[in-house]
């Protein structure tokens, strides 16, 4: 998983949701019809599609007929370029064009489906997250996100297929210019534990300086993490401290829950 500067997508399962090269390029801004005539299924035939519908990323992406500025695919799948299918996923919208559900697939294998609900403002609300399909016994988890009167998300908690505790999440904001930035986010687990928190800091144009991670076990620092960012707002160094703010290696830790 790439550790870039987001909105803690790993930590609150929120952000979410930003999948290299299978990325659902949602918004409001175009009236267009998202619902197809029917459920999409798996694009692939013995996991391939025919290489001649590829774009000239390799994407093979299908949009309804309405969607001609092609900004809601109902399927984007990243190929090789002979066809064969990546990873990919098939998404279907509200009338308002927030994504209700997503299907992904690695290969040909359905890897994971979540179901999203919205309030009357088109906030997300709820993540319903399976292995598989839609089924009671491939329920994982499932997330329910909370926002101030600006529309910032301020709060999350996940709860297990037995509707326990899991983790919760607590982010507040700076303003800059009349925008709200991310200060922090903490994250605790199901008794109150601090299990990580992540300050940033922006410069006054608002673009990030650095963020650093910080990792807690059994309520002390294990390590801390620094991203670095350059005056264009791009990574460029990331680096790892011990509780002492000695720079060490990747703690196993973050091999185990990001690879290497």
């Amino acid at each position: 998983m790439n550790k870039v500067f987001s909105v803690i997508c790993v930590l609150s399962l929120v952000a979410v949701f930003m999948l290299t090269g299978c990325e659902n390029k949602d918004n409001n801004q175009t009236e267009v019809s998202t619902v197809p005539s029917t459920t999409l299924g798996y694009p692939g035939e013995n996991g391939k599609v025919d290489p001649a519908l590829l774009d000239e990323s390799n994407l093979y992406e299908v949009y309804a007929d309405s969607d001609r500025e092609h900004v809601y695919p109902l399927q984007s799948y990243e190929c090789e370029d002979d066809g064969t299918i990546i990873c990919g996923d098939n998404y279907e919208y509200d009338e308002n064009h927030n994504t209700i559900k997503q299907v992904h697939y690695e290969g040909d294998i359905l890897d994971y489906t979540e179901v999203r609900e919205y309030d009357e403002k088109n906030q997300n609300t709820k993540i319903i997250s399976y292995a598989g399909d839609v089924r009671r016994e491939n329920l994982v988890s499932t997330t329910t996100l909370e926002y101030d009167d600006n529309g910032d998300q301020v709060r999350s908690e996940t709860y297990d297929s037995d509707n326990a505790l899991v983790s919760y999440d607590v982010t507040t904001y700076v303003e800059i210019d009349g925008l709200s930035y991310i200060k922090d986010n903490t994250v605790y687990d199901s008794n109150d534990e601090m299990t990580s928190q992540t300050v940033y800091t922006y410069r006054n144009d608002g673009t990030p300086s650095y963020d650093i991670r910080t990792v807690y076990e059994n309520g002390d620092v294990a390590y801390h993490y620094q991203t670095t960012y350059n005056s264009e707002g791009d990574a460029v160094a990331y680096d790892y401290f011990d509780k002492n703010n000695k720079k060490i290696d990747t703690p196993q830790q973050e091999i185990d829950a990001f690879g290497e």
